[in-house]
């Protein structure tokens, strides 16, 4: 008799020694809010509206992650970007400047206000930002082909087709 009531207690022993760990403790309540995951999602966000050529809402993604970090070039360069899109110009190029302030080594930035100011027909002033551009990033096909259309732009041939054959040549 005494085995048989005894029995469930030598099994528990016996599980007991072969090693089995309670389950896993629960740490608890993750953190509802993350600035740096919530900047990350706008910025990809902003991104894939761009590409999917939904300007407007890549507007709002941007200007969302530029609500969380007001100095990061990346979000303000894409909410230009957006903006001229748009055809909202006077948007975009003080969206620019404000970015060639807070980075004045910033040659997507020089690039954005040569485009609104070529497509604003001031060839003169496009060219001014885009030999900025180019002096700071002079291995970018697309800021040569900017150049060679602003240096077109102010009838200056030479310098049209001198540009044009560099952003071949850089593959663009």
């Amino acid at each position: 008799m005494a085995i048989r009531t005894a029995w469930p207690v030598l099994a528990a022993l016996w599980l007991a020694s072969c090693g089995s760990s309670p389950p896993p403790r629960d740490p608890g309540p993750k953190p509802s809010w993350n600035p740096g995951d919530e900047f990350r999602a706008a910025m990809t966000n902003g991104a894939a509206a761009l590409t999917a050529d939904r300007h407007a809402d890549g507007v709002k993604w941007f200007t969302l992650a530029a609500s969380i970090e007001p100095r990061n070039v990346d979000a303000r360069i894409g909410r230009a970007r957006a903006l001229l899109a748009l055809r909202k110009a006077d948007l975009a190029r003080a969206e620019f400047e404000g970015v060639a302030g807070i980075d004045p080594g910033s040659a997507a930035a020089f690039a954005g206000l040569g485009e609104i100011y070529l497509r604003g027909e001031d060839g003169a002033k496009a060219v001014e930002a885009l030999d900025k551009a180019i002096a700071l990033k002079s291995d970018s096909a697309a800021f040569y082909r900017l150049r060679s259309q602003a240096h077109g732009a102010v009838g200056n041939m030479d310098g049209a087709r001198e540009d044009a054959r560099k952003a071949s040549e850089l593959g663009g």
